[in-house]
């Protein structure tokens, strides 16, 4: 049977297959084909002879794709495909663009000869190298006039850019939407807070490189998101650096990011001048140099490609997994990340947590449900980092 919904604008189509069925008791179907693997269960219980109880149970993602050869364990880049998915919502972009940038970012690393722990460390931080957008949601969205998504979306093309660029492009969109004299208050601050760029991206790149940490990354790809918006010719951020003092993966994942972007904005053809204009600047040239070699057709692959799947099947074996024990440490940090959307839900994921948790051993439900329950209460308000733009200005109620 198939399924149809739209999420973030996108079509949505999932194939079930029956793997059980008990009539008048249990029903189980899993995806065949979509988006996302998924396992939905119904159970019925009679309650009298006049009633009857139905329950409903989806399971997600990593927790049906389990296999033994994973011992029980949780594939990582599951968790962080997953809230790539979150990060391209709350930046304002296409659902997907994590995935499709990281497709990229590992053709330029076959091209490129890279070994298998290096593409490990290229897909890991392409993945995640916006995860700390939303740490200063509220501050951008002060700067915006109310609408940090939005501005995110229309800055995207010029982050990498030269300021003599990213200037006029940040005149152009910032507040576009507003009246004129609200416009140009937003203008005039912006202006007179020189150091505010380099403030905002230094913020991004410390939360992706405190969460890498934190869900047990290695310590390249650590490397990799700490340095998230370094250029080739030193006039990057957070550090400065340059040429190859510039960790690879972050090389490659520049590039890969903006070509998605650009192409999926402008075409081709204009992806090939913004790689020719901003190679030996922003861009390392041999990382440009592929692209401009083999990127149009790597662009046409992605087209064709499930983005999921083809993530996860690039993972060098063996797969980073997360054992039973470290799972609730993991989800833990991605709540306070989930948290770091506006000031006002500092700790919310957490709290909500043990009030799940207390709730589910309230009702009686066994260990497993407790547990089940007190995780996805960590997960729960993935979903704010889009849902509430411009949140930060004030409190929500």
């Amino acid at each position: 049977m198939t399924f149809v919904a739209r999420f973030l604008g996108r079509r949505l189509q999932y194939t079930y297959e029956i793997v059980e069925r008990v009539p008048g008791e249990r029903l189980v179907m899993r995806t065949a084909q979509g988006p996302f693997p998924m396992e939905t269960t119904y159970t019925w219980t009679a309650l009298s002879s006049a009633s009857t109880r139905m329950t409903l149970r989806n399971r997600v993602g990593c927790a049906i794709r389990d296999t033994g050869e994973m011992g029980g364990r949780v594939r990582l880049i599951e968790l962080t495909a997953a809230l790539s998915l979150a990060t391209d919502a709350g930046t304002g972009q296409p659902f997907e663009h994590a995935l499709r940038t990281c497709i990229l970012a590992v053709r330029a690393a076959d091209a490129m000869g890279l070994a298998p722990t290096e593409k490990s460390t290229v897909i890991y931080t392409t993945l995640l190298r916006f995860v700390g957008c939303t740490s200063d949601a509220s501050e951008t969205a002060k700067l915006a006039g109310g609408d940090e998504i939005a501005f995110n979306a229309a800055m995207a093309p010029v982050v990498m850019a030269d300021d003599r660029q990213a200037l006029p492009h940040l005149l152009r969109h910032l507040g576009e939407d507003l009246p004129l004299p609200r416009r140009l208050g937003r203008i005039a601050a912006a202006l007179s807070d020189p150091h505010g760029k380099a403030r905002s991206l230094s913020a991004h790149c410390e939360v992706g490189a405190r969460l890498a940490t934190r869900i047990g990354l290695p310590a390249d790809v650590v490397d990799g998101v700490a340095h998230a918006y370094e250029r080739w010719d030193g006039k990057g951020l957070p550090a400065g650096l340059a040429g190859d003092d510039v960790p690879l993966a972050t090389r490659i994942a520049v590039v890969a990011r903006d070509v998605d972007v650009i192409h999926t904005r402008s075409g081709i053809h204009e992806v090939r001048r913004v790689l020719e204009d901003r190679w030996g600047h922003a861009y390392d040239p041999a990382v440009a140099a592929a692209f401009l070699d083999v990127g149009e057709t790597w662009l046409d692959e992605v087209d064709r490609l499930d983005p999921w799947d083809a993530v996860l099947d690039a993972e060098p074996e063996p797969a980073i997994a997360v054992d039973e024990a470290r799972l609730d440490d993991v989800l833990a940090a991605v709540a306070d990340f989930a948290d770091l959307k506006s000031p006002w839900f500092i700790g919310h994921s957490r709290a909500v947590a043990e009030l799940a948790e207390t709730a589910a051993s309230v009702c009686g439900l066994d260990a497993g449900d407790v547990s089940l329950a007190r995780r996805a209460a960590l997960v729960h308000d993935l979903g704010i980092v889009v849902s509430l733009p411009g949140c930060g200005i004030g409190r929500v109620r």
